[in-house]
């Protein structure tokens, strides 16, 4: 491709993103797939500069309003070359000539504003500190509140990209003898940070076809959602219920605890994702998951199944604001349901998983979240409106495992934020609570 033609897919590409509500990698995955024509260098470069748009979208957004051209692909690259990369009107210019699969010839008007701007400070002191942190409006006062001073640190955290972790799956192998493999293939892994079931790859190696992947023993997952399965505290025999399984990633992490012994049932509101579940459970060699579809959150299923177990995680839908690193965009995207409107289904669910736990046992309630309304505030509201529940230490859950508390995470409360500024992972939030005896 010539350099013209890469800045024409990008700006197909950014157009095709913003326009169809579907995730950057699989905008970009079927664009390529229907390419194959396009080398590995093509691609890399082109992915580079779509992510740079994707990645200071608000700033550019903003520089637009100011300058009153259009938000699409075209414009904001032409903002993006010349005052995010400091490019001169002529060698934008011979890039934007028309020639074969190059863009358009520039404008009149496209000469004036990049011949204008082109000296200007990317973000100036006028600029709302929304934008300069990439920070939709709708969110921004949540997170100024959770975080505070601190804010720009967290927002800054999540423009990088996010690391590759696996987990091992003991049902298969031993962490040390995964990670041996690994390296023996030539796929450099070293342990992660905090969980001890986790290791960190180092960079985009393609492991799809590698031994352990293709055999159930190592499975993509965040070491975030790694340690909020850990903090569940389930045990070999127990009863378990993880009620929004989604995909099963958790699900997966649940039965190697549970060394598929017991009963663990993921449950889900999707027919397609539970399906979809099945091929990964045997291939992890799981055998003790057995799959509920729900019409919603009080299905008639919950009442049946009242009280009967040991542990109710619930991973509820949220806003994925912990997410953005691995999405960037997908925080100007439309949410679909709003925020009051999540944050109200989060507590119908809450209420309804409620009954599955017994006496005396566990209920974990999480999201991959920064704010605090869908957070801590939503553990609080259930508190106060519902009685027969107390907060449960952390500590009390990670000790059931056999592994050791990391020295860094502090489990002391009944409640933990995961962020990719403190901690590296992507934003989670945990928080456990324990059925009393007298409900």
């Amino acid at each position: 491709m010539t350099p013209g033609a890469r800045l024409q897919a990008v700006i197909d590409l950014f157009d095709a993103i913003r326009t169809g509500g579907k995730p950057a990698d699989q905008v970009m995955h079927d664009y390529f797939r229907q390419r194959k024509y396009i080398g590995s260098k093509d691609r890399k470069d082109v992915a580079g500069t779509l992510y740079d748009l994707l990645r200071h979208f608000g700033r550019l957004s903003w520089w637009a309003e100011q300058l009153n051209i259009k938000v699409n692909g075209r414009g904001l690259l032409l903002l993006w070359l010349s005052i995010g990369s400091g490019k001169r009107l002529k060698d934008i210019a011979d890039l934007f000539d028309g020639a074969g699969y190059a863009p358009d010839s520039l404008k009149g008007f496209e000469r004036d504003l990049i011949d204008a701007i082109h000296d200007k400070d990317f973000m100036p002191v006028e600029m709302p500190e929304a934008a300069r942190l990439e920070c939709p409006g709708w969110a921004y006062e949540s997170l100024k509140r959770q975080f505070g001073d601190a804010l720009a640190t967290e927002m800054e955290a999540l423009q990088e990209e996010a690391p590759l972790d696996l987990r091992v799956n003991t049902l298969k192998a031993g962490v040390d003898s995964a990670a041996k493999k690994l390296r023996h293939s030539e796929i450099d892994v070293k342990p992660t940070p905090f969980s001890p079931l986790g290791l960190r790859v180092t960079g985009r190696p393609n492991f799809s076809a590698h031994a352990l992947y293709r055999d159930g023993a190592i499975e993509v997952q965040d070491e975030g959602s790694q340690l909020l399965s850990l903090l569940c505290g389930v045990k070999p025999g127990e009863w378990v219920v993880d009620f929004c399984a989604g995909a099963g990633g958790k699900t997966l992490a649940l039965a190697a605890q549970m060394q598929n012994k017991g009963r663990l049932w993921a449950c889900d509101v999707e027919k397609n994702r539970l399906e979809n579940s099945r091929k990964r459970l045997r291939r992890a060699g799981v055998h003790c998951v057995q799959m509920q579809l729900l019409d919603d959150e009080n299905d008639d299923w919950v009442k049946k199944h009242k009280e009967m177990a040991d542990c109710v995680l619930i991973d509820a839908p949220c806003s994925g604001t912990g997410t953005w690193r691995r999405n960037p965009f997908s925080r100007w995207q439309d949410l679909g349901p709003s925020l009051k409107t999540l944050t109200d289904l989060q507590a119908r669910i809450l209420k309804s998983a409620s009954r599955l736990v017994k006496p005396g046992g566990r209920l974990v309630y999480a999201t991959c979240s920064l704010l605090p309304e869908e957070n801590q505030g939503q553990v609080e509201r259930f508190l106060k409106e519902h009685g027969g529940f107390e907060p449960l230490a952390l500590t009390e859950n990670w000790r059931m495992s056999d592994f050791s508390i990391p020295d860094v995470l502090d489990l002391s409360t009944h409640h933990l934020q995961l962020t990719p500024a403190q901690h590296g992972t992507d934003g989670f939030f945990v928080a456990a609570l324990r059925k009393t005896r007298i409900a």
